[in-house]
């Protein structure tokens, strides 16, 4: 006889390669297993999702929970998963993080990391979730209007909460989900730690290559009021987050160039790392004048932008310790990036503000 967990793969397996279905008098043939032993088996599968019954007695399907394990893209999911494990214990909550990836219309749990508190809410192993069932679920696979203007998704009963953001490789169109849930009487309502959990997905996706994180950003959105202008305090708050900025200087022939970029600032001048290639850098040296424009897609949009004349610094100890505070800003990594070959400084002549 093979070991039970063989016995539970070969099982698995044959599910899978029957898509439209296989007998009992199938699936004896192809697993080394009593009679008994084996419908043991196929009710756990079925109690656990990784199988379904067209009728009492009728043929097996591979459930919702193995079908969502089938259509995972390994590299990528192994990718954003070390992400996760990585910057997750920096966020200092200690409630129970999550992450969630698109799977066969659901939301499938690839991992957490349990609070250590007592009193906690987690997720089953393997959770593989519908849009009414989770708040992973309805970001990742029917985010509605409210969803992409706050840029989470939140649900909530009796017992606990589930609070979930976006994790975007490209920035902007989510790729899985980072979720916190947690009792629910832990946080009232305007106690939510939305700014914790949004930087942490920030830097989650920028490990997994974002060049800038806005995610559910669509152009030409109306205005949710009228602008007003951004105070000064709240200006320097806003230059102090995770958010990349946008940069806009000129190519040689006159046309704007723009491009998303990381930066400092340090309350006189911002500093931009330019990457190896980054063609930017080399139209800044021929033409320095610049604007950039940080902001936040997601109510009360605020923004603030910038204009000015940037200029490369030299490479040297000064330089490695602002490439250290910028890898720590949106990586929470103090070590410096790799391939940057220079950091323009820009003092701004002009710095306002402005929300909506």
């Amino acid at each position: 006889m093979l070991p039970p967990v063989q016995r539970t793969l070969q099982l698995l397996e044959s599910l899978l390669h029957a898509p439209e279905g296989i007998s009992i008098r199938e699936l004896l043939a192809q697993t080394d297993a009593s009679r008994s032993t084996l419908f043991a088996m196929l009710r756990t599968l079925k109690t656990l999702g990784y199988a379904e019954q067209s009728a009492r007695r009728g043929i097996y399907r591979p459930g919702p929970r193995l079908l969502a394990w089938r259509s995972l893209a390994g590299g990528a999911s192994q990718e954003v998963l070390d992400a996760f494990y990585r910057e997750a214990p920096s966020a200092g909550l200690d409630e129970t993080l999550a992450l969630f990836t698109p799977a066969a219309g659901r939301a499938l749990l690839l991992g957490q990391i349990e609070s250590s508190r007592r009193v906690r809410s987690v997720f089953p192993p393997g959770a593989a979730f519908t849009p009414p069932e989770s708040a992973s679920a309805a970001l990742l696979i029917a985010p509605d209007e409210e969803t992409c203007s706050r840029g989470y998704a939140l649900r909530q009963d009796a017992e606990s909460l589930e609070i979930a953001l976006p994790v975007c490789a490209d920035g902007v169109h989510p790729s899985a989900a980072l979720a916190c849930t947690a009792p629910r009487a832990r946080f009232a309502p305007d106690s939510l730690p939305i700014h914790t959990l949004r930087t942490l997905a920030a830097r989650i996706s920028y490990r997994i290559g974002a060049p800038l994180y806005a995610p559910f950003q669509r152009p030409g959105l109306p205005p949710l009021g009228p602008t007003t202008p951004l105070p000064e305090v709240e200006q320097q708050a806003l230059l102090r987050e995770p958010w990349a900025a946008r940069l806009v200087c000129l190519r040689p022939d006159g046309a704007p160039h723009i491009v998303p970029v990381w930066h400092e600032w340090d309350g006189r001048a911002f500093h931009l790392p330019a990457w190896e290639g980054s063609r930017w850098a080399d139209y800044l040296r021929a033409n320095p004048h610049l604007s950039l424009s940080v902001d936040e897609p997601w109510p009360p949009l605020r923004r603030v932008v910038a204009r000015g004349q940037a200029f490369p610094l030299p490479l040297g100890e000064e330089s490695e310790t602002i490439l250290r505070r910028i890898s720590r800003r949106y990586l929470g990594d103090p070590r410096p990036p790799r391939r940057v070959t220079t950091i323009f400084r820009m003092e701004p002549a002009s710095l306002k503000g402005w929300r909506n």
